[in-house]
């Protein structure tokens, strides 16, 4: 086999490098070199290899770049050729736009936050209202009962009353001491007889 082609097997099979074909071949660095650019040409790459040699190293990584954004974003090359022929004059007008709904989004994200954060205030605002009017209510309920409790006492007081009044001597004796002491006061004769009968009292 020659050198060429223990050379091309090396790129095909081992995945080498021209550098390190050159150490194994016990080649020059030309020699690699242009073994390398035979394969290249040999597997249909060969644009790609003159290409290479026409950019600087600035646009070769460039171009690596753009490949790998391209790959990323699972873009085909109909896709990339298109985004710059299209967009290219506009892509300025692009990125405000890109940054002015980002700054949109984040604007819309704060407010979010703060709208969660209000409902959460507004959440535990109607909970402590709540257990308040549970509160309130379970005091109201004692209350009223306690209502009853002192309408229940006043009626039987009120009855205990009239019942003293009907039937007790002594609250009778003093209901009509002081009926005649209102008459006799009202009359004005006698303050004499006011005294007779404070006498009999």
């Amino acid at each position: 086999m020659s050198i060429s082609s223990r050379a091309y097997k090396l790129f095909a099979e081992e995945f080498m490098i021209p550098l390190e074909v050159a150490i194994a071949l016990n080649i020059d660095a030309s020699e690699a070199m242009k073994y390398h650019d035979e394969f290249l040409e040999l597997t249909n790459r060969g644009s790609l290899v003159k290409l290479f040699k026409e950019l600087s190293d600035k646009e070769i990584s460039w171009l690596l770049q753009l490949c790998a954004v391209a790959k990323s974003k699972k873009m085909s090359i109909s896709q990339v050729i298109e985004c710059v022929s299209i967009f290219g004059e506009d892509l300025p007008m692009i990125k405000q736009l890109r940054e002015d709904a980002r700054k949109g989004l984040e604007d819309l994200q704060k407010q979010e936050y703060q709208s969660d954060l209000r409902v959460e205030y507004l959440k535990n605002l109607a909970e402590k209202l709540a257990d308040d009017a549970e509160t309130k209510q379970t005091e109201c309920k004692k209350v009223d009962k306690e209502k009853r409790k002192l309408v229940g006492q006043v009626l039987r007081l009120k009855s205990f009353i009239s019942e003293c009044r009907d039937n007790n001597l002594t609250y009778i004796k003093i209901e009509k001491f002081v009926d005649t002491v209102d008459r006799i006061l009202r009359k004005d004769d006698n303050m004499k007889l006011l005294e007779l009968h404070l006498f009999q009292f």
